[in-house]
């Protein structure tokens, strides 16, 4: 609400100015709403550019999504807009990986306009926000159940290591079907660069669990924004408004939709 409360605070002293210069009642309130409807004229015009180039590119430029865990970039990848449906489909994620997030975070948070490069938007994502996730397909049997387990293997220092030596024997599964995932794993193109260490596997899990809940709580999502969980960069004075949107009024344009 800082935004909205800025702008009603320079109205209110735009009227106090110039009544003091002014001294009449009548030549103050003129002069204010006439002051008022420039204001407003300029801030629409600000809003329609700022809207039309954010529609005509954000869905059609490269985005960087990065999930953040304790002030570090702990995975992400590369999307069009928010088509998290697309992109779960043909079950080749464009993640961020082992190198480049390491060279990400040379630059976070200080300097966003290296990590930004050549792409439109960034994506910041608390990782915190899978926990949200209660279930995911019993099809997905060998990932974490819920979010909460995802989101405690994304925390560990190696948690490739974790999964193997510690998530799968807690769930039932013996040294010998363990073997028998690495082998599976191994010997799949699509698997071979999530599995290959724990940077690409943190990555791979905070994106596909993110996904998940995306498709499952847009709500939730729509939120993000409002409370600063999600964040975009560069923020537009659209962008602005928009956080500044209460949830409820969130809520209320996303089911109308």
């Amino acid at each position: 609400m800082i935004l909205i409360t800025g702008f009603f605070i320079l109205i209110m002293a735009i009227f106090i100015v110039l009544f003091l210069l002014t001294k009449k009642i009548l030549k103050t309130l003129m002069l204010g709403i006439l002051l008022t409807f420039v204001i407003f004229g300029v801030l629409g015009f600000l809003i329609f550019r700022d809207v039309k180039d954010l529609i005509g590119n954000f869905s059609d430029s490269k985005n960087k999504m990065l999930f953040v865990l304790d002030d570090k970039i702990i995975g992400g990848m590369t999307i069009k807009g928010f088509g998290f449906e697309e992109q779960e489909q043909s079950k080749n994620l464009p993640l961020l990986v082992s190198d480049q997030i390491n060279n990400l975070n040379q630059d976070y948070p200080e300097n966003l306009d290296n990590i930004l490069g050549d792409d439109y938007k960034l994506l910041i994502i608390d990782s915190n926000m899978i926990e949200k996730l209660e279930f995911i397909s019993e099809e997905d049997n060998n990932f974490p159940e819920n979010g909460k387990e995802a989101l405690e293997i994304i925390k560990q220092n190696d948690s490739l290591k974790y999964y193997f030596e510690s998530y799968l024997p807690s769930k039932g599964f013996t040294k010998s079907e363990i073997g028998m995932i690495k082998r599976q794993l191994s010997s799949k193109e699509e698997t071979t660069l999530i599995f290959k260490n724990s940077d690409n596997f943190r990555s791979f899990i905070a994106t596909f669990y993110f996904i998940k809940l995306a498709e499952s709580d847009t709500n939730y999502i729509i939120d993000g924004f409002g409370n600063g969980n999600i964040k975009i960069y560069p923020e537009t004075i659209t962008i602005r408004i928009m956080r500044e949107v209460p949830s409820t009024l969130s809520k209320f344009i996303s089911r109308e939709e």
